[in-house]
């Protein structure tokens, strides 16, 4: 996984709002900048790097 700050951010938000929102990955791509399946594949990982 990249260390930059902003990509572990952006995983972190990936993964909070789908869990504590009925938001969809399209819709959490477009709010995080990026593509529903950088989404999926993020939310699929988790959010940590262990």
């Amino acid at each position: 996984m990249n260390d930059d700050p902003a990509t572990i951010d952006r995983h972190l938000v990936i993964v909070r709002l789908r869990e504590q929102t009925d938001l969809t990955f399209d819709e959490i791509g477009k709010i995080a900048g990026c593509s529903r399946p950088y989404c999926v594949q993020t939310y699929l990982l988790g959010d940590t790097d262990a």
